[in-house]
């Protein structure tokens, strides 16, 4: 009887015991059911791409709701296939080798082209990790689209080169001040200083020369002042712009007219050919400003006894400016810095004429700022070729 009751005793024990295993379990299994739910919460409202992959096969087993809206996929139309699907095909091999790498170090950041459903590309981090999923490891990839933040860097970039090319602007332009000012004025100063003192003694021829090297003084600090300024007015967009239909052949006839003195002094001969009117949209006062830099530059640049050919050419769709002089030419080297202020340098012309070095850089600003372009051919004793192209419009009869 007694063992009766020990047995039933021990029985009584053991169910109890079972039964608080068992309430253990239902208690573990509620609280690893809760986790499991919150887990879910954060998987399902994370803003970048979660993905679980198989490791060895590849194959997606999970991936979180915000594919739909980064990749246009439902998780449904991905789990169960190869991860490729989501990388251009040249980038699989190198995906693989990343997989080593986050065997080895456990944990790789890479960027990627992720391919979208409708075939487009777009640019995220990726931070793959290996963890443990039940009874295996698997791959857990995070994708975070990036595609906005190369935007904001790549502006960051250019604006980064604005200020840098600004701020070198800026330091030659002081440098231009400083340095071709002083070289005039150490004339100016001399020779008014000369003529000052001197003047009851000094014949007439040689006041008259004094006088003559005060004038080119005066008028290099001219030229450079006023060159100065326009460039500064173009560079900080403070130039009045106007643009109208205009006609090229007239505007180029009167600036023959204005420096052909210029070149018969030097006995050059200007050869003019073009239709009878070719018209553009563009500032008038700016378009005489190109053409008389460049075919002063020609008449400044070509010994005695030569010539520049001015060709005004229209096309249907565009008006082309050719100036082709005989002159000394340009470099290889000089060309490719011609346009720049940064690589300024002022040449004297072919009988010692003085220039501000900044003709051509203005030229260049107002040639685009009217829709056109510039472009320079030249070898070295051979002569250069300028050549700039606008938009066309036809004039009142249809030509």
């Amino acid at each position: 009887m007694n063992n009766e009751n020990i047995n039933a005793k021990s029985l009584e024990e053991k169910i109890s015991s079972l039964e608080n295993q068992l309430l253990d379990l239902e208690t573990a299994n509620k609280n690893k059911s809760s986790e499991l739910k919150k887990y879910k919460i954060i998987f399902e409202s994370s803003l970048d791409v979660v993905m679980i992959t198989d490791g060895k096969a590849g194959k997606i087993l999970e991936i979180s709701k915000s594919s739909k809206n980064l990749l246009g996929y439902w998780p449904e139309e991905l789990i169960g296939q190869h991860y490729s699907v989501l990388l251009p095909a040249s980038k699989i091999p190198v995906s693989e080798k990343i997989l080593n790498e986050t065997e080895i170090y456990g944990s790789v950041l890479a960027a990627r082209e992720v391919r979208k459903k409708d075939g487009s590309f777009c640019n995220m981090d990726l931070t793959i990790n290996i963890i443990e999923w039940g009874d295996e490891k698997v791959v857990c990839t995070n994708l975070r689209d990036i595609t906005e933040r190369l935007k904001h860097e790549a502006e960051i970039q250019r604006i980064s080169t604005e200020l840098r090319e600004l701020n070198a602007s800026k330091d030659k332009f002081f440098s231009i001040i400083a340095h071709d000012l002083k070289s005039p004025f150490t004339g100016l100063l001399g020779y008014s200083e000369i003529v000052n003192e001197d003047f009851d003694s000094l014949t007439n021829d040689q006041l008259k020369s004094y006088f003559t090297e005060i004038h080119s003084s005066a008028k290099a600090i001219y030229n450079l002042l006023n060159n100065l300024l326009e460039w500064s007015w173009i560079s900080i967009g403070n130039q009045s712009f106007n643009p109208a239909r205009i006609d090229l052949v007239k505007i180029s006839r009167d600036v023959i007219d204005l420096l052909n003195p210029n070149a018969i002094n030097k006995n050059i001969e200007i050869i003019f050919s073009g239709d009878d009117k070719i018209f553009i949209n563009a500032d008038e006062t700016m378009i005489r400003s190109v053409i008389q830099n460049l075919l002063s530059n020609a008449i400044k640049f070509t010994p005695r006894n030569g010539h520049i050919n001015i060709n005004l050419i229209k096309t249907p769709v565009e008006a082309v400016i050719i100036i082709r002089d005989t002159g000394v030419g340009i470099s290889e080297n000089e060309i490719a810095n011609l346009f720049r202020l940064d690589k300024h340098n002022s040449t004297l012309g072919t009988e010692k004429e003085k220039g501000t070095g900044l003709g051509l850089l203005i030229a260049k600003e107002l040639v685009e700022k009217n829709s056109g372009t510039i472009s320079v051919q030249s070898k070295l004793n051979e002569g250069t070729i300028f050549k700039i192209l606008f938009p066309r419009v036809t004039d009142n009869s249809g030509y």
